[in-house]
C-alpha cells in the first residue's frame, strides 16, 4: 500500500471532512499525529478478508509499526479488524473503528 494511512496519515481523500474516529480524535489531528508518530518506510501493513457494501468497508489487518523515537525506532506488531462506515449517498467514509490485538513478544 503506497500511502497507507495507518502509518502515514495519507490517502485521506476518501474520508469526509467531519470524519470521526471511535476515540473521538479529529481527522486533522489524527493525520498530523500519525505522520509524526510512525516511520512509514520502516512499517509494514498487509490486509485480507475485504468486505465492501454501500454503508461499510471492513478488513483484517496485520501490521508492524516503527515508532519515530530517535536512537531506538522500536517496531510493534498488531493484528485486528478495521470497520469503515460509509455514507451510502457519497461513498465517503464517515466513521472509523479499529479493533486491535497487540502481539506478545
Amino acid at each position: 500500500m503506497e500511502r497507507s494511512f495507518f502509518v502515514s496519515g495519507q490517502s485521506m481523500t476518501m474520508m469526509r471532512g467531519r470524519h470521526s474516529f471511535m476515540d473521538e480524535i479529529k481527522l486533522e489531528k489524527w493525520i498530523q499525529g500519525t505522520s509524526k508518530l510512525f516511520v512509514k518506510e520502516g512499517s509494514r501493513l498487509s490486509t485480507q478478508n475485504l468486505e465492501v457494501s454501500a454503508t461499510q468497508v471492513t478488513f483484517d489487518f496485520d501490521e508492524d509499526l516503527m515508532f519515530r523515537i530517535p536512537n531506538l525506532f522500536p517496531v510493534v506488531s498488531l493484528m485486528g479488524r478495521l470497520i469503515l462506515t460509509r455514507n451510502a449517498d457519497t461513498g465517503l467514509i464517515t466513521t472509523t473503528s479499529k479493533q486491535t490485538n497487540w502481539m506478545e513478544f
